[in-house]
C-alpha cells in the first residue's frame, strides 16, 4: 500500500472511530476510567449484593464489599431505577479496593432476585456482555454501557463477573465509593469528555454513495475483543472440591478408583498409556492427569487413513459423565469412537484436554445443563496415507473425526477458548434442541464442512428427560463471538499441507435471537451461511439474526506463495425465503467476490436484510497462511491490520 494511501486510511479510521463510539460493538464496548462523573448527568445509587459459589446457600446483602471472582465463581448483582427519559449515555462506576490485571465484565441480568434472599443457587442467569475492562485499577473504574441497556423510568439489573482466580473487591452500597450509574440524557454534552477528543467532530454532510447499501468503501480498524491473557491458565485449576486425591497408574482400574471416591475427590492419573481404558463418572469427582497430557488414553491402533477399518474397531467411549459437578482435566485421548460423552448432568467442566482423531465425536453433550467445554485442543490431523490436500477441494472421507464437539438438547452449553485444528466434518455443532448456546474465543484452523453450526439437524431427538426440553430447533439466545477461522499449514510426512476451511458459521434449524459478533474469518471458501433450504432436511432459520463487528477476508497465500482467492462466494450468504430478519452492522468485508449475496436452495421469497456501517475493502496484499500451532485464545492481528 502506498504511503499516501496509508495516511488517508489512518485519517479515515480516526474519524470513523469518533462517529461510532456511541454505538460500540456488543461486548467490545469502549471503556474509560473517570475520576469524576460527567457533567449534566443523573447519578443513580444501586441496591447491590453478591453471590458466592463456594457458599451456595449464603446471602451477602449486608456485605461491605462486593466480591467478584472466577474460581470459585462470585458475582456482584446490581439493581438501579432510572428516572430521566431520553437516555443517551450510560456509565457504570465501581470503586475497587485493589488493582487486578484480569478482566471484569458487566452483563445484562433479569431482576428476578431479592437482595435480602438471593444466593448462588438462586441467582439469575447472566445475560449478554455489555462492557469489559481488561484491567482494574485501584479506585474508580468506569464501564461505558450501551444506552439501550437502560430503560428510563424502569428498573435495570446488571451482573459483574470475571474469569480467572484474582479476586476483585468493589465497595458496596452504604459506603463511600459505592457503585454509581451515571446517566446522561440524549443530546447532553460532556464538556470534560469533549475537551479530551482531538479528532474532528462528526460531519453533518451525507456520506458518499457506497458500492453496497449500508457500506463504506474504506478500511477501518475493528474494535478487538477484550484481551484474555492467561484465561486458560487461570481456569485450569478451578476445582472447588476439597476432598482427597486418589492416585491411579497405567494398568490399574480407573473405574475402581472412581467407585472408591467420594464427591469432591480427585482421581489423578500418573503419566503413561492407558490402553482401551473406559470410565464412568456418576458423581462430582475430578478425573485429571498428574501432568497435562502425560496420561494418554488410547482406544485403538493408530489408523493410517480416515476411517481405517484394517486396525479393528475402536473402543466406544473413553469417559462417560453422568454426574452433576464432575470435571475432566488435562488428559490426552486418542482414537476412541467418542472421547468424552456428557449425559443428563449439570455443571460439568471439560477443560484442558487434548483429543486426537476420535471416530465420531471428541466431546458430546446430551441433555445437559450449564456444561462448560473450555481450553481443550481438538485435533484431526491428516493421517499417514491420506491424500494431499489443496486449498479449494477436499473429500469428506478425509475427515477422521466427524465432530470435534457436538451438542444436543442442552441448556446454556458453553464452548469457549478451545483450539480446533485439522480436517473435521463439523468442528463444533449445536445440533438441535439446545437453549441459550454459547461459543466464544475459539480458534478453528481447518474444517472440512463447517466450523461452527447452530441448528444443524432437522429436529428429531427429544424430548430430553433430564432438562425437560422438547424436540425442536435451537432456541433462546445463540451467541458466537470472537472466534477465529482460517486455513492453516499442517505437516504430513514431513511435508507441509493445508488444512482446508469451507464454511465458518452456519445458522439453519433455529428459532432464536442469533448474535454473531466480533468473529474473524481470515480465509475460507464461504463466509457466514444464513440458511433456508428445501429437500430432505428442509428448514429455515427463524427469530432474528444480527451480525455485528465481524471481519471476513477472502484471500491468502498458497503453499507456493501465490496469492489465492479462497472465498469464491461471499462474506455472507443469505438464503432466499429466510424467515429471520437479518441485521448487518459494522462488519468488515475484505478481498471478497462480494460482501452479501442471496442464494437459493429451492425456497422462494426475498429475505429481509438491513445494513448499517459495514465496510468493504480490497487490497493487493493479503496475510500469509499461519503455521499450525495450538493456541487457546484467538489471534486477531489480521482484523486490526486490514
Amino acid at each position: 500500500m502506498a504511503p499516501s494511501e496509508t495516511a488517508r486510511l489512518r485519517l479515515a479510521r480516526a474519524t470513523a472511530i469518533v462517529r461510532r463510539v456511541a454505538g460500540a460493538l456488543g461486548a467490545c464496548v469502549a471503556l474509560v476510567s473517570l475520576g469524576v462523573a460527567p457533567a449534566a448527568a443523573h447519578t443513580v445509587a444501586p441496591r447491590d449484593t453478591y453471590v458466592d459459589a463456594a457458599a451456595p446457600s449464603a446471602n451477602f446483602d449486608h456485605a461491605r464489599l462486593l466480591r467478584v471472582d472466577g474460581s470459585p465463581e462470585r458475582r456482584a448483582l446490581l439493581r438501579f431505577t432510572v428516572a430521566p427519559s431520553g437516555v443517551g449515555h450510560v456509565t457504570l462506576r465501581l470503586y475497587a479496593a485493589s488493582a487486578s490485571r484480569e478482566s471484569v465484565a458487566v452483563r445484562a441480568s433479569s431482576c428476578t432476585w431479592n437482595p435480602r434472599t438471593v444466593t448462588s443457587r438462586t441467582r439469575p442467569r447472566a445475560g449478554r456482555v455489555l462492557a469489559v475492562r481488561t484491567r482494574i485499577a485501584a479506585g474508580w473504574n468506569a464501564f461505558t454501557l450501551p444506552a439501550e441497556a437502560v430503560q428510563a423510568r424502569a428498573t435495570t439489573c446488571l451482573q459483574v463477573t470475571k474469569d480467572g482466580r484474582d479476586l476483585v473487591r468493589f465497595r458496596a452500597h452504604g459506603r463511600a465509593g459505592a457503585p454509581q450509574l451515571v446517566v446522561r440524557r440524549a443530546g447532553a454534552a460532556s464538556a470534560s469528555n469533549a475537551a479530551k477528543s482531538t479528532a474532528p467532530a462528526p460531519s453533518a454532510k451525507p456520506r458518499p454513495a457506497s458500492p453496497v447499501p449500508g457500506t463504506t468503501p474504506v478500511a477501518i480498524p475493528r474494535r478487538l475483543p477484550p484481551a484474555t491473557p492467561g484465561y486458560c491458565a487461570a481456569t485450569g485449576s478451578g476445582w472447588a472440591g476439597g476432598g482427597r486425591t486418589i492416585a491411579v497408574r497405567p494398568g490399574e482400574s480407573l473405574q475402581a478408583a472412581v467407585n472408591a471416591a467420594a464427591p469432591g475427590d480427585t482421581i489423578e492419573l500418573a503419566d503413561g498409556t492407558y490402553t482401551r481404558a473406559t470410565v464412568t463418572l456418576a458423581k462430582a469427582v475430578r478425573l485429571r492427569a498428574q501432568h497435562p497430557f502425560g496420561a494418554v488414553l488410547v482406544g485403538n491402533a493408530t489408523p493410517r487413513t480416515a476411517n481405517d477399518t484394517s486396525v479393528g474397531n475402536p473402543t466406544t467411549t473413553a469417559i462417560s459423565i453422568r454426574g452433576d459437578g464432575a470435571m475432566v482435566e488435562g488428559l490426552e485421548i486418542r482414537y476412541y469412537r467418542i472421547a468424552i460423552a456428557v449425559d443428563d448432568s449439570s455443571n460439568v467442566v471439560v477443560q484442558g484436554n487434548r483429543v486426537v482423531s476420535s471416530y465420531d465425536d471428541g466431546v458430546q453433550l446430551w441433555d445437559t445443563r450449564d456444561a462448560d467445554v473450555r481450553c481443550n485442543e481438538l485435533l484431526d490431523p491428516y493421517l499417514a496415507d491420506d491424500p494431499a490436500a489443496s486449498l479449494t477441494t477436499q473429500s469428506i472421507s478425509e475427515a477422521q473425526m466427524d465432530y470435534g464437539v457436538s451438542v444436543y438438547g442442552s441448556i446454556a452449553p458453553r464452548v469457549q477458548h478451545n483450539y480446533f485444528q485439522g480436517v473435521f466434518n463439523q468442528a463444533l455443532s449445536f445440533k438441535e434442541g439446545n437453549l441459550d448456546a454459547y461459543a466464544g474465543y475459539n480458534t478453528f484452523e481447518g474444517f472440512n464442512l463447517t466450523a461452527l453450526f447452530f441448528g444443524q439437524n432437522i429436529p428429531h431427538n427429544g424430548p430430553y428427560d433430564y432438562n425437560g426440553l422438547p424436540t425442536g430447533p435451537d432456541r433462546g439466545t445463540l451467541v458466537a463471538e470472537f472466534n477465529v477461522f482460517r486455513n492453516v499449514y499442517g505437516m504430513r510426512g514431513g511435508t507441509k499441507v493445508v488444512y482446508f476451511a469451507r464454511s465458518p458459521i452456519r445458522v439453519w434449524h433455529v428459532d432464536a435471537t442469533t448474535i454473531l459478533r466480533g468473529n474473524v474469518v481470515e480465509s475460507s471458501q464461504q463466509g457466514f451461511l444464513l440458511e433456508c433450504r428445501s429437500g430432505a432436511s428442509a428448514g429455515c432459520a427463524t427469530g432474528t439474526i444480527r451480525l455485528e463487528g465481524n471481519t471476513v477476508g477472502g484471500r491468502v497465500r498458497s503453499l507456493s506463495g501465490a496469492l489465492t482467492t479462497v472465498n469464491t462466494t461471499a462474506g455472507v450468504l443469505v438464503f432466499a425465503g429466510l424467515k429471520a430478519p437479518v441485521t448487518l452492522a459494522d462488519n468488515l468485508f475484505s478481498m471478497l467476490p462480494t460482501s452479501v449475496k442471496t442464494y437459493s436452495d429451492g425456497v422462494t421469497g426475498t429475505p429481509s436484510v438491513t445494513q448499517t456501517g459495514n465496510v468493504v475493502a480490497s487490497s493487493a496484499s493479503a496475510p500469509d497462511l499461519r503455521e499450525a500451532r495450538a493456541t487457546t485464545d484467538p489471534d486477531l492481528s489480521f482484523a486490526a491490520g486490514v
